[in-house]
């Protein structure tokens, strides 16, 4: 057995787009930085007596084919046909646009390694990672992470600065902690087939990657945060030209979008909004700003976290 636990992140510039479905190559390029406070704990066990793998999700049994995607590239890496019990929580909410898979995948990659003795390295968690979910190769570390386009031995998420040298603060805002009813995986292929902006963004946000490493190595922090409000809403914008037209937000999400707006027009604090797939919006600031922040938006449900840690192994036997 093995316990490991792993965060969620936030991309502030978006995976948007798959190269690859089978394994989860993207088609943009994409930056994140891991979320302190969210955290997912995942136990492996293996069972000899079990004929099929067990993933117990929150309390309750579920069927997830991406886990037994994962699982059977882990047998086939052991070369051991014997499955295990996998019981995983988050302590936020699933399915939501948390990034729950993010850290999910991430945690199941990191104790799996360790209860089935893979031996893998950093890439090679990385990339088992990857096949569960695209974001949860970045989840593997802690901080700033990139994840650049490639092939399957080339394209996994990359530490670009430690959580300790990363001055940023997020605040995650619940909105509806319910599930969302089109999962990223659905709603990136009807975009990438539909929206006739699609090739648009893929060069776009290419670009906006290398405009924030750029960013990033010379430390220019808000100018980082404003690009990833920009990219945000070109991601929400593709998808409203989707037949069918994909729309996370509710209109809450947009009443705090316009909020963020106002304060940085009226107030000049440096605050700007990210949402992934889903209604629950990412306020993104300096930590040194984060008290005047929090009193802007104290009456909405507001969590905050700090850069965290990357995936690690809590317990084993």
């Amino acid at each position: 057995m093995a316990r490991a636990i792993a965060h969620p992140n936030i991309a502030l510039i978006k995976y948007w787009g798959k190269a690859d479905p089978l394994i989860n190559l993207p088609a943009v390029p994409s930056i994140s930085l891991t979320l302190s406070e969210l955290e997912t704990s995942t136990s492996v066990t293996i069972d000899p007596q079990l004929n099929q793998d067990v993933f117990i999700l929150n309390g309750k049994e579920t069927i997830n084919p991406k886990v037994e995607l994962m699982m059977n590239a882990v047998r086939k890496i052991a070369k051991k046909e014997v499955f295990a019990s996998i019981k995983s929580s988050n302590n936020f909410p699933t399915s939501a646009g948390y990034a729950s898979s993010a850290s999910g995948m991430a945690a199941i990659a990191l104790a799996s390694n360790q209860a089935y003795e893979l031996g893998l390295d950093h890439d090679g968690l990385a990339r088992l990672a990857r096949l569960g979910s695209g974001s949860a190769t970045r989840s593997i570390d802690g901080g700033l992470v990139s994840w650049p386009t490639g092939t399957d031995v080339s394209s996994f998420g990359r530490a670009i600065l430690p959580p300790e040298e990363v001055p940023l603060a997020v605040f995650s805002v619940t909105t509806t902690a319910a599930n969302k009813k089109i999962s990223s995986t659905d709603a990136m292929q009807i975009v990438s087939s539909t929206s006739p902006y699609y090739p648009t963004w893929v060069q776009n946000s290419t670009d906006d990657y290398f405009k924030a490493l750029e960013l990033i190595k010379k430390s220019k922090w808000e100018d980082l945060l404003a690009l990833a409000q920009n990219n945000a809403l070109k991601m929400h914008a593709v998808n409203l030209a989707a037949r069918p037209e994909i729309i996370y937000w509710q209109p809450e999400s947009l009443a705090i979008m316009q909020q963020v707006q106002k304060i940085q027009t009226e107030k000049q604090i440096p605050v700007y909004f990210s949402l992934d797939a889903g209604p629950n919006v990412k306020l993104l600031t300096l930590q040194k700003w984060v008290k005047e922040v929090a009193t802007e938006f104290a009456t909405w449900d507001l969590q905050l976290s700090l850069p965290g840690k990357g995936a690690q192994i809590i317990d084993q036997n």
